[in-house]
């Protein structure tokens, strides 16, 4: 892979970009481990949190780990045809 965007939102106070997750994308090969790694670093930079109305801080990481996983599966999928 030559280069990977994670845009995530809205999780934190603000849409961010999971730089650490795109440059571990950038240095290994696109496998199931890479991506549930990439999946749990996305996660671990947002710094959600709780909110009574919308999801507390716990399901939002569980939410972008899950939700980050599935997108770089099919677009993984998609780019090889």
């Amino acid at each position: 892979m030559r280069s990977a965007r994670i845009s995530i939102g809205p999780v934190a106070p603000v849409p961010f970009r999971a730089g650490a997750a795109e440059k571990l994308l950038q240095s290994r090969a696109l496998d199931e481990a890479t991506i549930r790694e990439a999946s749990e670093v996305a996660a671990r930079e947002g710094n959600p949190r709780s909110s009574l109305l919308r999801a507390s801080k716990e399901y939002r990481i569980e939410l972008v780990r899950t939700l980050t996983e599935r997108a770089l599966s099919r677009a993984i999928q998609a780019a090889r045809g």
